[in-house]
């Protein structure tokens, strides 16, 4: 076992004794993400910010085993010793453990002594993280047409702009060989020299992208990392129309990847020329410049920030153009050996990571660089009755793949719906399509929100006059809780289910995405759920949930209202007196046992009749 002797800044006091009997590290936090890309050069830190228990500035002292993902725990990849405080954590210098550019790794925490005593317990703190390969220093290279070059002025040497007359007769600032970089709305010339307010470059200098800068050429304007616009700050922002970027010293099978969003109301769009690069996302398109042949190489972005993946298919620098876009990252994974990989994709509750809800995708054999998508349910259910949800609303239900070099099992991280009813029946309501029966009794959505906006990419109705029956269910109070999907600009479907004799009618709130839930429903004996005839290829059932639930349903009268009419008043009394006095109980029209009997007693008595008139005077509640 390797052996640190890590040497810490520890705080003003450090304590010495003791800790209490109930401390506790409670949950610990890693500076980092589980999965993240890390520098090799980097430190990883260990804090615990809700322990409990022990003396400020505690000592700690850390074992531990770091290994790449392909190996396992063993003697060669053990350390112990690694120093720090309960204040102030534990610091995981990485190159202390000689880790190795471009490999994944395991970190995992098999002892912490907190003033000498072990405090670690059952607990396991494992940390998953990447190392990145050689950082490559990413810079771009601006190019400007002629005529805006024209717009841009040149200095005399002397702080003076030279003049011209144009062939209009006007008098016109001299044209200069640089572009004019300006910030905060002061403009300096300083040729070919960075200062905080501002740089001039000649069309072929490389520009780092963090600077603070903002490119003034013509009307249009390119802003670079932080700016006065602080809504831009750290943004590489084309607010125009075919603005270049060149990525250089490419190599064919990097995988470029760019976040952005559009950056007005205008849509935004990344396009490749002379096929440089392949664009990867789902739909890609190929460019005029291909005559309709050849790969993916634009893509239109959206209003929310988003990867677009580019596979550089030359070596040397890659161009790209933009539309109206705000760059708020570029990354390069550089090129891997084309091999056979095998992945799969799975669901997983979030709390319990071993707990597989569902297998997407079974190990399936694919390429590095090649794309796994995979469509997903919004809900899953476990065999205890718990549902977990995953996704949002509003986004597309499919998670994107791209395959490394290594064998990989995707995971889908389904968080719990905290709820004391226990779901006993769930379903995508695709799944009751037939598709080899033409005439099944569902069909499917074929309305193009349906892909887009739907659990599972999919929603179906029920076309058949006798409806169609979901499940049986045993006696008992249940919910129905329910995604509607609805293409009309307003929403209107409302699906009837049938559920025993109790009929149960839901209504779209939203257009696309409503998730609508039902009263409580008591059957009294095993009965059917039928869903209607209702719906069109615009108009569906997204996913259902059936919970069996211990709330009392609500009821469908007003007690005391014994003739039925909506309201409680002298009549009603009337009425109860009646039927206490009648001999035919039968000959009393109209009457409602359960609303009349006001007291709840189960009996129809004079008891009842009072309680009527004092409800009615204001005296008494409707319900004691």
């Amino acid at each position: 076992m390797k052996k640190f002797f890590t040497l810490m800044i520890l705080s003003a006091f450090v304590a010495v004794s003791a800790f209490a009997d109930d401390s506790s590290l409670g949950d610990v936090k890693w500076s980092i993400k589980d999965g993240a890309k890390i520098n090799p050069a980097k430190t990883i830190t260990l804090t615990f910010p809700n322990a409990t228990g022990f003396e400020f500035g505690s000592t700690v002292e850390i074992a531990c085993n770091l290994y790449a993902a392909d190996e396992a725990p063993s003697e060669d990849n053990a350390f112990d010793g690694i120093e720090g405080t309960i204040t102030d954590g534990v610091a995981f210098i990485l190159p202390d453990f000689e880790v190795v550019e471009s490999t994944k790794y395991i970190l995992k925490v098999t002892s912490i002594l907190v003033n000498d005593v072990e405090v670690i317990g059952d607990t396991v703190y494992t940390l998953n993280f990447a190392t990145r390969g050689a950082e490559r220093q990413l810079s771009w290279t601006f190019t400007i047409d002629g005529e805006s070059v024209k717009k841009i002025h040149k200095d005399d040497g002397n702080g003076n702009l030279g003049t011209y007359v144009d062939g209009n007769g006007k008098t016109q600032n001299n044209p200069g060989d640089y572009w004019c970089l300006i910030a905060k709305d002061t403009r300096h010339y300083v040729h070919k020299k960075l200062n905080y307010e501002e740089i001039m470059l000649d069309a072929n200098t490389v520009l780092p992208m963090t600077e603070g800068l903002l490119f003034s050429i013509g009307a249009d304007k390119v802003y670079v990392g932080d700016t006065a616009k602080t809504d831009y700050q750290k943004n590489l922002v084309f607010n125009g129309t075919k603005q270049k970027m060149i990525v250089p010293d490419c190599k064919i099978g990097d995988i470029i990847t760019i976040n952005c969003f559009y950056s007005s109301k205008n849509k935004g769009a990344i396009y490749v020329p002379n096929a440089m690069a392949k664009c990867l996302n789902d739909g890609a398109l190929v460019s005029n410049s291909q005559g309709g042949d050849g790969d993916a190489d634009s893509i239109r972005t959206g209003s929310k920030d988003a990867p677009y993946k580019f596979e550089v298919k030359i070596d040397g620098d890659v161009e790209f153009i933009f539309d109206n876009n705000r760059v708020t990252s570029l990354v390069i994974d550089e090129a891997k050996p084309i091999v056979d990989v095998n992945y799969s994709v799975v669901a997983v509750a979030a709390d319990d990571e071993t707990k597989i809800l569902k297998t997407y995708v079974e190990p399936t054999l694919g390429k590095t660089n090649d794309v796994a998508k995979v469509s997903y349910s919004y809900w899953l259910r476990d065999e205890s009755g718990n549902i977990y949800t995953y996704g949002t609303k509003g986004e597309p239900f499919t998670a994107t793949y791209y395959l490394g070099s290594n064998d990989t099992v995707f995971a889908l991280k389904y968080k719990k719906i905290e709820s004391d009813d226990v779901a006993v029946y769930l379903s995508e309501a695709e799944d009751w399509f037939d598709e080899e029966n033409l005439e099944s009794p569902i069909q499917l959505c074929t309305n193009e929100n349906s892909a887009i906006r739907s659990s599972n990419g999919k929603a179906a109705y029920c076309a058949a006059e006798e409806g169609y029956q979901l499940t049986t269910l045993p006696a008992g109070k249940y919910k129905i809780r329910t995604v509607l999907f609805d293409a009309n600009k307003t929403a209107s479907y409302m699906p009837t289910f049938m559920v025993g004799s109790e009929e149960v009618t839901l209504s779209a709130t939203s257009t696309n995405f409503a998730e609508v839930e039902s009263g409580v429903i008591e059957i009294t004996e095993e009965s059917p759920v039928i869903l209607k005839q209702s719906g069109n290829d615009k108009q569906g059932i997204d996913i259902i949930a059936i919970y069996a639930t211990d709330e009392l349903p609500e009821p469908d009268f007003q007690l005391g209202d014994a003739n039925g009419d909506g309201e409680i008043t002298m009549a009603d009394a009337n009425m109860v007196v009646n039927y206490f006095l009648a001999e035919d109980k039968d000959s009393i029209d109209n009457f409602h046992f359960e609303a009349a009997d006001a007291n709840e007693d189960g009996d129809i008595t004079m008891a009842d009749a009072n309680k009527i008139v004092n409800i009615f005077l204001g005296t008494d509640s409707v319900v004691e």
